[in-house]
């Protein structure tokens, strides 16, 4: 065989490989896409509702202690949703959940949007963070201004600052509600306009948390991270024929004067106490509808300005990401996407729970929640099965019917 024909052989062998490749992408990308919209469709949008406190309950206590308390009861949903994760294949992600804030004029809901198959195990986790929650499957909403139509949606996403190793700002050192300041951009809407925001989330690879925890000890040593750094390695090979060998170098290792200052050490704190928490990957999806594309920019903004009270110096904190495309965006709202390339903002449940909480029971008149009319008790566990229909009692996420025998 001559020169020319191994040649000739080599270049239709690298143009078969490269097509196969770039086949495959193709195909793994649709396949993807093809497995979001099965699972969109598979979603069932739940109507949230708690009732107002009772006037007297909690009245002599700290309004921190009962916020942060608050709070904390959202970590624990989170902590339980954990347990959603399946065997991860190569080709799809996780399965998602979606907690959303949507408001329609001057009302504003709470929902959440599970795959059929983990309504129960949302419900329970619910549940049990809230005994007195009230949960319906509902209708999707449709927050889209019938006068402006698509041509006056706007929004985007939000990515990390800074690696996602590194955590945002979390309730533990705020001294108020961070919902609050979300839902300070769900206010002044006038009848025909709507804004939403979606966190969605899936269980996180179990590797990230082994990065994560490496990445802090490389904090704790940086000698030792920068041996073993790919760049550092290749230049002392490349050097090995000209550099006499540093017989100490493992020594300097460990040297107590080499070692990461405070800010280093308070950093690797923060991530192995991040990376110690069930952790997702996050998407944070935010639009608005109205009659012009001005007015849902600045909705959109003002929205955008409450997510950056999460922004911790120094760490890490939120940047969002306009939508050039309003049409992608509203379908992306629609069906609840998330696509599996999407895996660059990790939070765990902490951090979580800081974003999307329920409110708390105590404020009932300051904000236009969609509530229960009253707090409601457990019915008696003997109701009767025949009588006259009073109506329904509603308690741990159950729905009994109360009846009137003659």
């Amino acid at each position: 065989m001559s020169d020319f024909q191994v040649l000739l052989a080599a270049v239709l062998g690298s143009i078969v490989l490269v097509s196969s490749l770039i086949g495959a992408w193709i195909l793994r990308h649709r396949m993807q896409h093809a497995k979001d919209i099965e699972r969109s469709l598979k979603m069932v949008p739940l109507m949230l509702k708690l009732p107002p406190q009772e006037v007297d309950e909690g009245a002599n206590r700290d309004e921190r202690e009962k916020i942060k308390e608050n709070v904390a009861r959202a970590e624990g949903v989170y902590s339980l949703l954990s347990g959603i994760a399946t065997n991860r294949r190569w080709l799809y992600s996780q399965r998602h959940i979606s907690f959303e804030i949507v408001a329609q004029g001057q009302q504003i809901f709470f929902y959440v949007a599970v795959p059929v198959t983990l309504v129960s195990a949302v419900e329970k986790a619910l549940v049990a963070a809230y005994p007195n929650i009230q949960i319906t499957p509902t209708e999707d909403h449709n927050i889209f201004s019938d006068e402006g139509k698509i041509a006056t949606v706007a929004g985007g996403e939000f990515n990390l600052s800074a690696d996602n190793d590194f955590p945002i700002q979390t309730y533990k050192t705020l001294d108020f509600d961070p919902l609050s300041g979300i839902l300070a951009g769900f206010s002044r809407l006038q009848p025909e306009e709507g804004i939403g925001i979606q966190i969605m989330f899936r269980p996180a690879s179990p590797r990230w948390q082994i990065q994560a925890r490496q990445h802090a000890k490389d904090l704790l040593n940086p000698q030792r991270a920068r041996a073993r750094n790919p760049m550092h390695i290749a230049a002392n090979i490349a050097m090995a024929p000209v550099k006499n060998p540093d017989w100490n170098a493992k020594n300097s290792m460990t040297d107590p004067t080499k070692q990461a200052d405070s800010i280093d050490q308070k950093m690797a704190q923060a991530i192995e106490d991040k990376a110690s928490q069930p952790v997702f990957e996050t998407l944070v999806r935010i639009l608005a509808s109205s009659a012009s594309l001005n007015r849902s920019q600045l909705m959109i903004q003002d929205l955008a300005n409450g997510l950056a009270q999460f922004n911790l110096p120094g760490s890490n904190g939120f940047v969002f990401q306009v939508s050039k495309s309003p049409q992608q965006l509203a379908t992306d709202f629609i069906f609840r996407f998330f696509p599996t390339r999407k895996k660059q903002v990790v939070l765990n449940a902490t951090e979580l729970a800081t974003i999307f909480h329920l409110p708390d029971e105590a404020s009932a008149s300051a904000t236009p929640f969609e509530r229960k009319g009253v707090k409601e008790i457990a019915a008696p566990a003997d109701l009767p099965s025949r009588g006259l229909v009073l109506g329904s009692n509603f308690y741990g996420g159950r729905e009994n019917v109360v009846r009137l025998t003659e």
